[in-house]
């Protein structure tokens, strides 16, 4: 329950930091590794962890394989951050490390400037998730640094309201500023 804290506070930090200065990433990966500094700056989620085969990792992991989530071209879809509890990474051997085969307790998608295709498909793959794992704790972050249209707003609220097992964050540029909804 430590960790579930933590990453929340890491991502009420980030979304206000979104807000404070929505231009200091130009793109989407870039907000990526904000977040993931964000996470791994934390005293509980900053710490190495060995393996059950023993090599050492850590708790924080970008581009997981979702273990269940199978994209058009037949592959497995990548978890954008996902975030482990200490007890599950040291249960996982070097092969089903290397392979993703374990699925994380803390999973994030997050996207910049995408339209409401990109998130209604994160919305999927999270509950599809979800659906099989229902102990997993799902986030999106979905963020506009440019100016929207009011009915773009409204159906990226409808869609995130509609979905209440996934927390979010929304953020977009309103008149002067940037505002920001969330669940979290």
């Amino acid at each position: 329950m430590k960790i579930k804290k933590v990453v929340e506070e890491a991502i009420v930090e980030f979304v206000e930091g979104f807000r404070e200065h929505p231009f200091l990433h130009r793109v989407e990966h870039s907000l990526h590794c904000e977040l993931f500094k964000i996470l791994s700056s934390k005293e509980e989620l900053s710490k190495h962890y060995s393996l059950s085969s023993g090599q050492t990792t850590q708790l924080i992991h970008k581009e997981w394989p979702n273990a269940l989530y199978v994209v058009g071209n037949g592959r497995r879809g990548n978890i954008d951050i996902s975030i482990f509890e200490p007890s599950t990474i040291e249960g996982i051997g070097l092969d089903d490390f290397k392979l993703g085969n374990k699925i994380p307790e803390y999973v994030i998608e997050l996207s910049l400037n995408y339209d409401i295709d990109h998130l209604e498909n994160d919305v999927r793959e999270l509950n599809e998730l979800l659906d099989n794992n229902p102990n997993v704790n799902a986030y999106i972050i979905h963020l506009y640094n440019t100016k929207k249209q009011n009915n773009t707003i409204t159906r990226v609220r409808a869609i995130l309201n509609d979905n209440p097992r996934i927390k979010s964050a929304f953020a977009y540029l309103g008149d002067n500023n940037i505002i920001i909804d969330r669940n979290i």
